[in-house]
């Protein structure tokens, strides 16, 4: 994750109730420029937060960073 987060994703740090773990997970994944849909889907995953974040900081699209850190389905890859 970025050290100096860019401008307006400060509102992901008080926007929301505190506790809100799903709204901040969702808030810090539509900031980083994931659809709502993924961002709302990854918000609610096992999915690591911080190398998604980490991964989209390094100049990997929020499709592709997902598709790297989801799980594979049951049973391998095929």
């Amino acid at each position: 994750m970025t050290i100096h987060p860019a401008p307006g994703l400060s509102r992901c740090l008080c926007g929301h109730a505190p506790g809100d773990v799903h709204a901040w997970r969702v808030c810090w994944l539509l900031e980083s420029g994931f659809d709502p849909g993924l961002a709302e889907s990854l918000a609610s995953s096992d999915v690591d937060l911080h190398a998604l974040l980490e991964l989209v900081d390094r100049g990997c699209s929020p499709d592709l960073a997902a598709r790297i850190l989801s799980p594979l389905p049951a049973g391998g890859v095929g």
